[in-house]
């Protein structure tokens, strides 16, 4: 395995997670529009359920989605080739910005559907979470603990 099929690997994950990221923004923003400019009244029954509803959606996501990330991470340091724990850990690492991102989502729409910024405020803190899930080499060689060898291949640019 050579470094620039790790530096691929590497470059293909972190594009994957801005790429997500992005949406997440363009959505945001294209609400946050259709909020400001619209003349219509909101309102959603069980308004008071979602206030509660979504960001204890948000924790629950963020919660499983670590436990299911470190199930993973468990079966992806048995592998012996680097390439395939870095394809593994990018599958890992999709599932948790998937579950991070269906709850940003859900509050998206929330603020749309009602109008109120307590929506918005949920959206940035669950985008908050998502950014501490930025893929790194660093990260990647504390999450797989890495060999030494492994180590200087995914460190090196």
């Amino acid at each position: 395995m050579s470094k620039s099929q790790v530096n691929i690997q590497i470059a293909v994950t972190h594009k994957m997670y801005l790429a997500i990221l992005f949406g997440q923004l363009v959505l945001f923003a294209i609400a946050l529009w259709f909020v400001e400019t619209a003349k219509v009244e909101f309102s959603i029954s069980g308004d008071d359920f979602f206030s509660l509803a979504v960001p204890l959606f948000g924790i629950i996501m963020m919660i499983v989605s670590k436990f299911i990330f470190t199930k993973k991470i468990a079966g992806i340091k048995k592998e012996k080739e680097l390439i395939l724990k870095l394809s593994k850990y990018r599958t890992a690492k999709i599932i948790v910005w998937a579950m991070v991102e269906s709850a940003s989502l859900f509050s998206i729409v929330l603020f749309m559907s009602t109008g109120r910024y307590y929506y918005a405020v949920v959206f940035i803190l669950i985008v908050g979470y998502y950014l501490l899930n930025r893929p790194s080499r660093g990260n990647i060689v504390l999450d797989l603990q890495l060999s030494e060898e492994e180590k200087s291949i995914v460190l090196s640019r």
